[in-house]
C-alpha cells in the first residue's frame, strides 16, 4: 500500500488542510492506494492508469502529476458507478451515475449533490428533468415512462 500523493498532502497542510478535508468529504475515499498500473512521469502517475483501492474498487482514468484528472470511471462502494470529469482533484462538469437499483442520473453535481441541470431516470422509466438543488428537483417536470407529464416542480414545490 502506498500513500497517495504525499506532496499534495504537504501542500494541503499549508492551507489548513482544507484541500484534504474537501477531497475526503467529497469522495469519502481512503487516501491509501493498494496498487497503480499505468504511465509514469518524473516518479508520479501521469497519463492513463488504474488505481486499485484496498476495498477492491478501481479508478480507471487519467492522471496528471500524481492526481486523478480528466475523464474517469469509478465504481463506488455501494455498487453505484460514476462516470465523469475531474479537474484539480475535484468533480468537474456533467457526470453520469448509474445506481445499483437501475436508476440513472445524468447532469451537474456540486460536491455530492445533484445541483444544476440534469435528468434522473428511474428504473421503471419515469423521469425528472430540470434544475436540481441539493439532490431535489427544484424547477422541472416529472414524466412517466410514456413521456406523459406527471407533475411540474416550481421553486421546489410540486404543482
Amino acid at each position: 500500500v502506498k500513500e497517495h500523493s504525499l506532496s499534495l498532502m504537504k501542500e494541503s497542510m499549508k492551507g489548513n488542510g482544507r484541500m484534504i478535508k474537501d477531497m475526503v468529504k467529497e469522495q469519502k475515499l481512503s487516501l491509501m492506494v493498494e496498487s497503480y498500473v499505468g504511465e509514469w512521469k518524473d516518479g508520479k502517475e501521469h497519463g492513463q492508469g488504474t488505481e486499485t483501492f484496498p476495498d477492491g474498487r478501481k479508478y480507471v482514468g487519467e492522471f496528471k502529476d500524481g492526481n486523478m484528472t480528466g475523464q474517469r470511471t469509478l465504481p463506488l462502494p455501494d455498487g453505484d458507478k460514476y462516470v465523469g470529469e475531474r479537474k484539480d482533484h475535484k468533480r468537474h462538469g456533467p457526470l453520469t451515475i448509474t445506481y445499483l437499483s437501475g436508476d440513472k442520473y445524468v447532469g451537474e453535481f456540486k460536491g455530492r449533490n445533484r445541483n444544476g441541470q440534469g435528468t434522473y431516470t428511474w428504473s421503471d422509466g419515469d423521469k425528472e428533468v430540470g434544475e436540481w438543488k441539493k439532490n431535489e428537483l427544484w424547477n422541472g417536470t416529472m414524466y412517466d415512462k410514456d413521456g406523459n407529464i406527471i407533475k411540474r416542480v416550481v421553486n421546489g414545490v410540486k404543482q
